[in-house]
């Protein structure tokens, strides 16, 4: 019983690096960007969650421009002045 316990563990290791690639999102081999990745997202005005599906090529390319959009909002000048408010302050 013993032995097959000591066999049995160098198999487990191997299976919990492949699932570890799975749970944190990032493929294990480059034809796996195809593969289609469901994710659910609030939307605003109802308490529901609305079940999107797209490709893991599709999901980082929306992720990577949210974040050149926020890079720019915050690293963009803002100059604002005079009266009012205006526009883009």
């Amino acid at each position: 019983m013993l032995a097959s316990l000591v066999l049995a563990s160098p198999a487990a290791a191997q299976g919990s690096t492949s699932d570890q690639a799975e749970i944190s999102g990032a493929p294990a081999a480059a034809q796996d960007t195809d593969r289609l990745v469901c994710k659910y997202e609030l939307k605003t005005g109802t308490r529901f969650k609305e079940r999107m599906c797209k490709s893991f090529k599709e999901w980082e390319a929306q992720r990577e421009q949210h974040r050149r959009a926020a890079h720019e909002m915050i690293d963009t000048p803002k100059i604002c002045g005079g009266g009012g408010n205006p526009e883009g302050c």
